[in-house]
């Protein structure tokens, strides 16, 4: 009696989140000498205390040389069962999926079939189905849910697990873009949780609504629930709970655009309880929320250091090979953003080799979309595209169809990049802005408008993109209070009359709607990215010196965060101004000495041609006409090899008029074959520079 009251004790302790009580009641169990299968209940509790502080390998290490041993010859399937569950499970959180599910279908389920063991099969089911689901399309996963595991929990009257099965149903059916059937299984998981009576099973629906209303990107109402589950926490008692979801909660409020407060809470009360309670796996669950706040902030090298110096050797340590691979993306993300494009593919390659060898699909397509993004920064747009249609296979294979959405959507900023702007308008008009409505995906469907809108702008269709932004892509991101991405659409309006040479509207715009919405949200990048803008204004419109002060401002922001591709960014706009005082041998130092290293090292090879393009701008502006040709000849090849046509379009368009200018033998001719060239391409594109070309080609003629 006193061993059962101990085991017992100790379930409780780990099911209220006080792993130092659960531990002292398994150190006075374990003096107490259980055999057979008390022993083997002690050992699954120590796993699950080691599984609880990630030390994987430790709870499998004790499940197989001490928990099954215990069991050899008692004769007790139920207890050899669960041993092979808790086997299995690990084994899905380390990413080993086919592993896991052969072991539930092999060493679990046949030893269930009395009518006593209709509870653990149930479980085992809904394990399996979590398993499968991850390996491929979620059709087998329904299957389960519906056919085998739903029945059993009728039949024992267990509300609270016909509630979760209803839920993972509502998950897998959204996932495939069913959102009536979503809505529909979300009602009765409903229905049975309230009828189950049990506040802390309740808690975790409330959660599970507030993670669908979230991917449907109902964030205000995600961010209500949330708080909800923090304020039902603190009434039971539970601290990792508490921490885990007000971290939770301050990464939704982030999308709301308090990225300053998310901080905070993160900072000042999530992370100080997690450490306070010594609960590893809540201090690194608030770790891993404070770096994605990073992120969101532009703060990648504080990102990248939690990331690097504490999730990664903790995984390591643990032998969880899935987190650590999963890491390593996300290391990737962070040195990107830093600019180190040759480290970042090398930590997704290898994250990418991990994931595949342990069958997990899902983050196998998340690495194709990484590694795309690294191919299409270095201008290499036929691999970013190779790689695209691979990942968008991946989604379609297991039916997902959001994914399927979202690699379109990238693929239209690609065609952007490259210039095509019809063709990306037509992917995004016909494909993606209709299968993200379908879905109800709000926010991408937003940010989708809003690329359609910057693609009409750059067209020169200003009244088109203004109507989009003003009337399609900001009420959308308003409507689901997401304040950053409404000011980013602002800034894009501002844009526009910038554009059409409006530099007073413009300016009232950045420095009256977006500069104080980033400043209130704690963007610091977006605060950067808007003096910019303003500067760009006051070059527009010859003052000089205004422009230099805000250039100056944003570049010690983006070097203080660390940012060296946007501070060269902002060195080549320095350039620009230096140009446009006559200073060409200062600005020509500045782009040789602080912005070709930076995108040199970046591997950004369309950024390396295009300031080696603007270096020849100034060459040709010093009066050394041959050199200014030379570079232009080999950019050419460049944009050419990247397939980056609209960028071609305007290196051939500036060579015609150096070797225009130039006139020695044969100048004349190569010139006009070149404008030529560049006619034929704006044609295609439809872009405004078509009339530019047309005139210079007239002003060439005899």
């Amino acid at each position: 009696a006193e061993l059962a009251a101990l085991l017992v004790g100790a379930r409780l302790d780990l099911e209220i989140g006080d792993d130092d009580g659960a531990a002292d009641r398994l150190a006075e169990a374990r003096d107490l000498a259980p055999t057979g299968a008390s022993l083997a209940a002690l050992e699954r509790l120590e796993a699950e205390l080691r599984y609880r502080r990630w030390d994987l390998k430790g709870a499998a290490t004790i499940l197989e040389e001490r928990a099954l041993p215990a069991l050899a010859g008692s004769d007790d399937p139920q207890a050899e069962a669960a041993v092979q569950a808790t086997l299995a499970e690990l084994e899905r959180h380390q990413g080993a999926f086919e592993r896991a599910a052969k072991r539930v279908r092999e060493q679990v389920l046949p030893r269930l079939k009395d009518d006593d063991d209709r509870a653990q099969r149930a479980r085992a089911l809904d394990l399996l189905a979590e398993i499968e689901v991850m390996r491929g399309p979620p059709g087998p996963a329904l299957a389960i849910r519906r056919d085998q595991e739903l029945p059993l929990y009728a039949a024992l009257g267990d509300r609270w697990g016909e509630a979760r099965a209803q839920r993972r149903i509502a998950d897998y059916e959204l996932a495939r873009g069913k959102n009536g059937a979503a809505e529909a299984a979300y009602e009765a998981a409903k229905a049975a949780a309230e009828a189950s009576g049990d506040p802390r099973e309740a808690l975790r629906l409330e959660r599970w609504y507030g993670e669908f209303i979230y991917v449907r990107s109902d964030f205000r109402g995600a961010l209500e629930r949330e708080a909800a589950v923090v304020r039902g926490y603190a009434r039971l008692g539970d601290p990792q709970g508490y921490a885990m979801h007000l971290a939770s909660r301050a990464e939704i409020a982030a999308m709301l655009g308090d990225l300053g407060e998310s901080m905070r809470v993160v900072k000042r009360e999530a992370l100080p309880l997690a450490e306070a309670i010594g609960d590893d796996f809540a201090r690194l669950s608030v770790r891993a929320t404070q770096a994605a706040l990073y992120d969101d902030r532009g703060m990648p090298r504080e990102a990248l250091k939690i990331r690097r110096d504490e999730l990664l050797p903790h995984y390591k340590r643990m032998a969880n090979p899935r987190d650590e691979a999963f890491t390593h993306v996300f290391i990737a993300d962070s040195l990107m953003d830093l600019g180190d494009l040759d480290e970042a593919e090398r930590r997704i390659t290898r994250g990418q080799r991990t994931l595949k060898a342990l069958g997990e699909v899902r983050l196998g397509a998340l690495c194709l979309d990484r590694l795309s993004r690294v191919h299409e920064i270095r201008g290499d747009f036929p691999g970013a595209a190779r790689l695209n249609v691979e990942e968008r296979a991946v989604y379609e294979r297991i039916g997902d169809a959001l994914g399927v959405a979202t690699v379109d959507h990238q693929r239209s900023n690609q065609l952007m990049r490259q210039g095509d702007y019809d063709a990306a308008m037509r992917l995004l008009e016909r494909t993606v802005m209709p299968e993200l409505r379908r879905l109800g995906a709000i926010a991408y469907w937003a940010s989708a408008a809003t690329d359609l809108g910057a693609a009409y702008s750059e067209r020169g269709d200003f009244d088109r993109a203004l109507t989009i932004f003003s009337d399609q892509a900001l009420p959308a991101y308003e409507s689901i209070g997401d304040r950053r991405s409404a000011a980013d659409v602002q800034a894009q309006i501002g844009d526009i009359h910038y554009a059409r040479g409006d530099c007073d509207t413009a300016v009232e715009i950045y420095r009256e709607a977006v500069l104080p919405a980033y400043t209130s949200a704690g963007d610091v990048r977006g605060r950067a990215s808007t003096l910019s803008r303003i500067a760009g204004c006051h070059v527009y419109t010859g003052k000089s010196t205004e422009a230099l002060a805000l250039y100056r401002q944003a570049l010690e922001i983006y070097e203080s965060l660390g940012d060296a591709y946007s501070a060269a960014v902002m060195y080549g706009e320095i350039g620009t101004v230096y140009e446009m005082l006559g200073k060409y041998g200062p600005a020509l130092d500045l782009y040789r000495e602080r912005v070709l290293p930076v995108y040199e090292r970046s591997g950004d090879r369309i950024a390396v041609a295009v300031a080696k393009s603007r270096m020849a701008d100034l060459h040709f502006a010093l009066g050394d006409m041959d050199r200014a040709i030379t570079i232009r000849e080999a950019e050419n090849e460049v944009f050419r090899a990247a397939g980056s046509d609209y960028y071609l379009m305007g290196s051939r368009w500036m060579l015609a008029i150096y070797l225009d200018r130039r006139n020695k033998a044969g100048d004349r001719d190569r010139a006009r074959e070149l404008a030529d060239q560049a006619l034929a391409v704006a044609i295609r594109l439809s872009v405004p520079e078509e009339a530019m070309i047309r005139a210079f080609i007239q002003s060439m003629r005899p």
